[in-house]
C-alpha cells in the first residue's frame, strides 16, 4: 500500500528533540525530559522511553523531571531500570526559584531549572551542597556529573528546519 504525502512511520521517521542533554567530553551521559503536565503524568515517562529508544544516540542515564518529582533511571538500550534517584522537585528547585511551587511552570523553564541544578552539582556556584547531592554521591552519579556540559533542545534524530 502506498503512503500518502502526510503519513510517516513514527518509529523511523519522527524527529526527536531532547529537552536537555548532559555530556562529558562530548560523550552522552544523560537524556532529560522536562514535563510540566500534571494531568498526563504517565505520558512524560512514555515520551522519555520513546526518545531513548528511537534516538540515534545512546544515553546510559535518563532523567524525568515533572512538577511533583524528579527521577533518574539507567537505560540499557531496551528498557529503563527502576528509578535510582527520586526527589521532590520542589526540594530541588526551591533554592533556585523560591516561587517554584506557587506559579505556573512551562517546559522550557523546567528544563532551565534542571540545567541550573546540574551545573550547581558540578561547580557549587549557588550552594556548597546542592539538593540531592548526597543521594547522587551515594549512587555514584555525583562524580559522573562533575565536568559535564549541558545543551537544551538538541535534535537527536531527523532534521528540523528553522521557521523563525
Amino acid at each position: 500500500m502506498e503512503r500518502t504525502k502526510y503519513e510517516f512511520d513514527y518509529e523511523t521517521e519522527a524527529v526527536i528533540v531532547a529537552d536537555l542533554i548532559v555530556t562529558k567530553k562530548k560523550k552522552p551521559i544523560m537524556l532529560v525530559r522536562a514535563d510540566p503536565r500534571t494531568e498526563l503524568l504517565e505520558w512524560g515517562l512514555k515520551e522519555l522511553i520513546y526518545n531513548l529508544k528511537y534516538s540515534e544516540t545512546f544515553f546510559p542515564y535518563a532523567m524525568l523531571v515533572q512538577l511533583e518529582k524528579m527521577q533518574i533511571f539507567k537505560w540499557d538500550g531496551e528498557k529503563l531500570s527502576e528509578p535510582i534517584f527520586v526527589k521532590k522537585s520542589e526540594e530541588i528547585f526551591q533554592d533556585y526559584d523560591q516561587e517554584f511551587s506557587q506559579k505556573r511552570i512551562f517546559e522550557h523553564y523546567l528544563a532551565a531549572l534542571t540545567e541550573v541544578w546540574i551545573h550547581d552539582l558540578d561547580y557549587n556556584w549557588k550552594m556548597e551542597n546542592p539538593p540531592g547531592s548526597k543521594e547522587l554521591a551515594e549512587i555514584g552519579l555525583l562524580e559522573l556529573l562533575k565536568g559535564t556540559q549541558t545543551q537544551r533542545k538538541v535534535v537527536l534524530r531527523g532534521e528540523v528546519e528553522e521557521w523563525w
